[in-house]
């Protein structure tokens, strides 16, 4: 009997370890490292996770159940009435030819049919009002992803910017306290006096406000970018981009007429600026549809009952056929107004039109003027970059050799900071450029 619960303690060891360890695997995938992110994910991620293209998406089926509501104008309406009155006296709702029963109750029923035949254009035109302003939403629609994406590009290349920057000054600053360290050892042996000593703590002092201020912005940096594509404060994620890989072009070569036909044809504003016309015109017509009259068939089936006498539910029940025609002769101007204010709006859209094509030229000169100027600091500055490295190389050595002074040292590397982050800044001045070239373009 021993060996036999021996034997059922090791089978149920060897069934529940298996299941501790799938379980600990499966702990583990929960807990997710510092994701990576690229460019491409924080674009999908904003495009699902902003709020901003939710609140665009809902005002577009806000748009659609307008059409809907415009489109059942087409059918006919059917309504009911239930009705029941008592008098003191008898009531005589119809002609006593036809009733002989006086009635002091006085109940029943009616459905009504109405089904407008013509009512001006009224409906056709607000058909077409109500899909009119669905295509603008839309466009709104596009309007706000291209923004959103504009937005997450520049926030991702401030980020990476932050990023270097912050590696710059924890270099330097590094690069001074082992400095400092260096110049302990030569006080120590008397090499060098202790005010030298003094200016070096200080200058290595002096780069710690530069290191705390780079690390904060990259924090707010993170933080923008985390608010745009979703995620939130506490999530950890670093960026995936590989400056080396980027392709720079030595000359600008773009071709300004090709870049404004394609924005004159693609921006969503220019297109809501149409839509906008032609919603205006709808309104005009429906306006004018105030002269006109209004022809409609209403039909009616209706049962009543006189005291409840029996016998005599069946000879109350009767249907009615009529064609209604109405129209206004005079409403004070109103009509008149309306109609006037149509074609103000009409006239205004031309004047907006104008002035949004002036716009989007002074975005596309803004943004090439920067691709330019974004050029020659990336090429300025990559060339000072390896001259800046050797001159901090030749100045720390000859500093070894009690041929420089820390002042030298601080020379070199305030050129060598220089040169990188003025790298860094126009690597992400050219990018951004472009980004907003394409916005300025309506590219999707």
């Amino acid at each position: 009997m021993y060996r036999n619960l021996l034997l059922m303690m090791l089978i149920i060891t060897m069934l529940v370890s298996p299941l501790k360890i799938l379980a600990a695997e499966n702990l583990q995938s929960q807990i997710k490292p510092e994701e990576a992110l690229t460019l491409g994910k924080c674009l999908k991620l904003a495009l699902h996770n902003s709020q901003q293209i939710q609140e665009a998406t809902k005002r577009v089926e806000i748009a659609g159940t307008s059409v809907k509501e415009a489109a059942g104008g087409f059918w006919p309406k059917i309504d009911y009435a239930l009705f029941a009155d008592k008098a003191e006296e008898a009531i005589y709702p119809y002609s006593k030819l036809v009733y002989q029963y006086a009635a002091t109750d006085y109940s029943g029923a009616a459905i009504f049919l109405t089904q407008p035949l013509y009512l001006g254009g009224k409906l056709t035109d607000g058909f077409r009002l109500a899909k009119e302003q669905l295509n603008m939403t839309l466009e709104n629609e596009s309007q706000t992803k291209q923004r959103v994406t504009f937005q997450v590009k520049q926030a991702f290349y401030q980020v990476w910017l932050a990023e270097q920057i912050l590696k710059t000054a924890q270099s330097s600053y590094d690069n001074l306290v082992q400095h400092v360290e260096q110049m302990e050892n030569f006080y120590q042996a008397g090499t060098v006096s202790k005010f030298e000593l003094l200016r070096a703590e200080v200058q290595r002092d002096s780069l710690k406000p530069q290191v705390i201020t780079a690390q904060n912005d990259l924090q707010l940096a993170k933080l923008q970018m985390a608010i745009l594509i979703g995620f939130s404060k506490e999530q950890n994620y670093s960026l995936a981009f590989d400056v080396d890989k980027l392709q720079i072009p030595e000359h600008m070569m773009v071709n300004v007429d090709q870049v404004l036909d394609s924005a004159y044809q693609n921006r969503p504003e220019m297109r809501r600026i149409k839509q906008t016309e032609q919603i205006s015109e709808y309104q005009k017509k429906i306006a004018k549809a105030g002269y006109k009259p209004t022809v409609s068939l209403v039909g009616a089936y209706q049962g009543v009952s006189l005291d409840y006498v029996p016998g005599h539910w069946d000879d109350n029940k009767y249907w009615t056929l009529s064609l209604n025609i109405s129209g206004n002769f005079f409403n004070g101007l109103a009509t008149s107004a309306k109609v006037t204010g149509a074609q103000k709006s009409i006239e205004l859209v031309s004047i907006q039109e104008s002035g949004l094509r002036d716009q989007i030229k002074l975005e596309v000169e803004q943004s090439l003027q920067n691709i330019q100027e974004s050029l020659e600091i990336i090429y300025a500055n990559r060339s000072n970059i390896d001259m800046a490295k050797e001159s901090l190389r030749l100045t720390q050595a000859r500093f070894s050799e009690d041929m420089a002074t820390t002042m030298d040292i601080m020379d070199s590397q305030l050129a060598l900071d220089q040169a990188l982050n003025g790298y860094y800044r126009g690597v992400v001045l050219y990018l951004t450029a472009q980004a907003k070239l394409d916005l300025a373009g309506g590219k999707d």
